[in-house]
């Protein structure tokens, strides 16, 4: 079992009697479906229907509490509170979420009597705390909580420490690409394939950006996705990176690399579909090519939640 810390995350709670019908009509995902024991992960998009922020989200005892990337948390306040005042809501950081621990390859045994919830999105509400499924497989969990809880101790006890590129290189094998404070409102859902991950929920109704990334999902094929791309060669500098497909050249611009000593080095990036079907290869030198694989991930063949 392997233990990441990831306490540099971000977070805000949402509360107040309209807590959960003020945010059905601004994010992406179904929030009648957050609950204590289910998390949904979601986007906040702009009117133009681009990607301000991504998040993952649960009910909190009578709150809700939104997990998101450094620096992002008071770009969603800023574009949430906008919204916010003709609703009994209310919009804060909390800092109170002191722990967060990423677990991958989880031990039943090191939990003890409490219920690990394997399923997507599952989660357990505990005293001061949540553990929460983090993919479908089952095989990562996170546990946020406050001030110096037991069961953080076990945990990090139990298992072995890792780093934060061993959670971002899973995070990558399961297609999960996050929105920093660069990427913000640079794109759509489809680009960074939020639309067939299950970060959209084509059937809740509207919200912010709703007829933008509906009317894309349904009536426009994709020239362009996100795919992983893997390599046992060095990855060569981003800087002059050149992508291969077929007889063409073009310039890459990674979105997300993990460099593995005894694992595949990852680049994820936005690029023409055609690269599904084609040879492909990198360059960081005319002429001087490495090959590549192109992994496959494991919503490709999903439509969209709730489509």
């Amino acid at each position: 079992m392997l233990v990441i810390d990831l306490s540099h995350l971000e977070f805000i709670r949402i509360s107040g009697p309209d807590a959960e019908k003020f945010l059905q009509g601004q994010v992406s995902c179904d929030m009648t479906q957050v609950t204590l024991t289910s998390s949904r992960r979601g986007v906040l998009c702009n009117l133009k229907g681009r990607v301000i922020a991504d998040f993952r989200i649960v009910r909190y005892n009578d709150d809700y509490l939104l997990q998101t990337q450094p620096g992002m948390a008071q770009k969603i306040l800023d574009t949430l509170a906008r919204y916010a005042v003709f609703s009994k809501v209310e919009l804060v950081r909390d800092d109170s979420i002191t722990k967060v621990l990423g677990v991958i390859d989880a031990n039943v045994s090191d939990f003890g009597a409490i219920k690990l919830p394997t399923t997507a999105n599952a989660a357990t509400p505990l005293q001061d705390a949540v553990l929460l499924n983090a993919d479908e497989t089952g095989a990562r969990l996170e546990f946020w909580c406050t001030g110096e809880h037991p069961l953080a101790q076990q945990i990090q006890k139990a298992g072995q420490a890792g780093n934060q590129q061993d959670w971002l290189r899973e995070e990558l094998r399961a297609g999960i690409l996050h929105v920093n404070a660069g990427d913000s409102e640079e794109f759509t859902p489809q680009l960074l394939n939020y639309d067939i991950a299950g970060v959209i929920d084509f059937k809740k109704g509207c919200y912010t950006g709703q007829e933008v990334v509906a009317r894309m999902f349904y009536r426009a094929t994709p020239k362009k996705r996100l795919y992983l791309l893997s390599t046992k060669e060095p990855i060569p500098s981003s800087a002059d990176l050149m992508l291969r497909i077929g007889d063409a050249e073009l310039p890459v611009q990674p979105m997300s690399v993990v460099e593995g000593v005894d694992e595949p080095n990852y680049i994820m990036a936005v690029l023409p579909t055609e690269a599904e079907t084609a040879e492909l290869a990198l360059a960081s030198a005319p002429g001087e090519f490495t090959a590549v694989k192109l992994e496959p991930l494991p919503y490709t063949n999903r439509q969209g939640a709730g489509a």
